[in-house]
């Protein structure tokens, strides 16, 4: 059986990669828009532009938080000073959930307005 140690590295590959993946589908929704915004209604474009930028802006600031506090965790192995400003587990965990949750949310009611869109367009 794998250790808790490689199980952490698994969760962080897979984290990675969905984070990745979730970047490029907001981005690549918006660029789809942008391409073909003029065949959908002008209300729609907007709530489904707005929505995956919501989404992508929590992706981008959770992936943010997490490099500061890993490097935190890095450097508070040398000075003391870095210990007092690390966030604490729990606060990490729900930032990470909440940030998680937003974002799925924006990404699905986004998906949900496209697929309506496409299939109402001319």
């Amino acid at each position: 059986m794998a250790d808790k140690g490689e199980h952490f590295d698994y969760y962080m590959k897979y984290s990675e990669s969905l984070r990745n993946w979730l970047i490029v589908y907001g981005v690549g929704g918006i660029a789809l828009l942008y391409k073909e915004g003029n065949a959908f209604c002008k209300d729609q474009v907007v709530i489904i532009a707005v929505s995956l930028i919501i989404a992508v802006f929590f992706q981008v600031l959770i992936a943010f938080v997490n490099k500061w506090d890993h490097w935190l965790a890095d450097v508070e192995k040398t000075s003391n000073f870095y210990r007092k400003i690390k966030l604490p587990g729990w606060l990490l965990f729900v930032v990470n959930i909440g940030a998680d949750l937003v974002s799925l949310g924006a990404f699905l009611y986004a998906t949900w307005l496209l697929v309506g869109a496409f299939r109402s367009a001319p």
